[in-house]
């Protein structure tokens, strides 16, 4: 995962100008592991299904994330997602919604935090064995 974090605007202004640098604008890149998880699938017909989904692990990223001393380099993920699922011949589309949240537990003297709010679509096609 890449990402790029910083302090809002709004942020940066309460917090006055000798901070801006531990708030600024940054980027990191990390990689982790989910897991464990739940799925519950629940047939609406004979080719459509909706599909709740949540799982949880974590990440390791090359800077603080998300930003200051308030964060750590390690951090907890979690994904609740709701989609509906839609089956034609080998072909299977899916959309849906997916909330991402990354956070470090409060494993310090704050628990800055982040959400992604994600609208998934997919395409699958299933090839037949040779």
């Amino acid at each position: 995962m890449a990402v790029r974090l910083g302090a809002s605007p709004v942020r940066l202004w309460q917090i006055g100008p000798g901070l801006r640098d531990l708030y600024a604008v940054r980027r990191s890149t990390g990689g982790g592991v989910a897991p464990s998880g739940l799925q519950v699938t629940r047939a609406r017909g004979a080719r459509t299904q909706v599909v709740l989904d949540t799982t949880g692990g974590g990440m390791r990223f090359s800077a603080i994330v998300p930003y200051a001393d308030d964060g750590t380099r390690t951090n907890f993920t979690s994904t609740s997602r709701r989609m509906l699922e839609r089956r034609a011949g080998q072909a299977q589309w899916a959309v849906g919604y997916a909330l991402y949240h990354i956070s470090y537990g409060g494993f310090g003297c704050a628990n800055p935090d982040f959400d992604a709010n994600m609208l998934q679509l997919r395409f699958t096609r299933v090839m037949a064995p040779q």
